[in-house]
């Protein structure tokens, strides 16, 4: 059986294999990325870990750091970078990664702190729900909506997220359940 979602965004596709294999030796479900722009776009399906190298192409990985965690503080970031600058790993532990690593990555290590990270994201996730938090709450696609009627869709989509069943929508013609 599968568990989390870990996005994995690096411009080495070597490495971004490796890192890949790792994680579905032990039952990790990956998405691996090129560049942090196609990890910002998918973040509606709520990893629960982001490994990310600090050097990607196009948005510098700070920017790209930063940028995830104003759009969902929760998922923990794992950081890897070749740099040696210590400068660089306070920064971004300052904005909020999980960890820093220097490539070559130890594999054991990593694992560790994917588990850790997992764990973490799945108690706050557990700690909003027993709180009724509903504001942090990912993103279900497109829907958009602070309504009590929306927040009641949002916790019927939450309950039966992780069961595989069949859903039956209704409701009066115009009201959006294609969405």
């Amino acid at each position: 059986m599968t568990r989390n979602l870990i996005f994995i965004v690096d411009k080495n596709p070597l490495f971004r294999n490796q890192i890949t294999e790792w994680m579905t030796g032990i039952d990790y479900q990956v998405m691996s990325f090129d560049n942090g722009e196609e990890c910002l776009r998918m973040l509606d399906l709520y990893p629960a870990v982001i490994c990310m190298d600090l050097m990607e192409p196009g948005e510098e990985g700070i920017q790209t750091l930063q940028r995830i965690c104003l759009a969902n503080r929760d998922i923990p970031v794992i950081i890897s970078s070749q740099n040696e600058n210590m400068d660089t790993a306070i920064q971004a532990m300052k904005i909020g990664a999980f960890d820093y690593m220097r490539k070559p990555i130890d594999k054991e290590r990593f694992c560790a702190n994917v588990e850790k990270a997992t764990e973490m994201h799945s108690l706050i996730d557990q700690i909003q729900y027993l709180k009724g938090d509903t504001h942090k709450k990912p993103v279900y696609k497109n829907l958009v909506g602070k309504s009590e009627g929306m927040k009641h869709t949002f916790s019927q989509i939450e309950m039966v997220k992780d069961i595989n069943i069949n859903v039956f929508i209704n409701g009066e013609s115009g009201t959006g359940k294609e969405l």
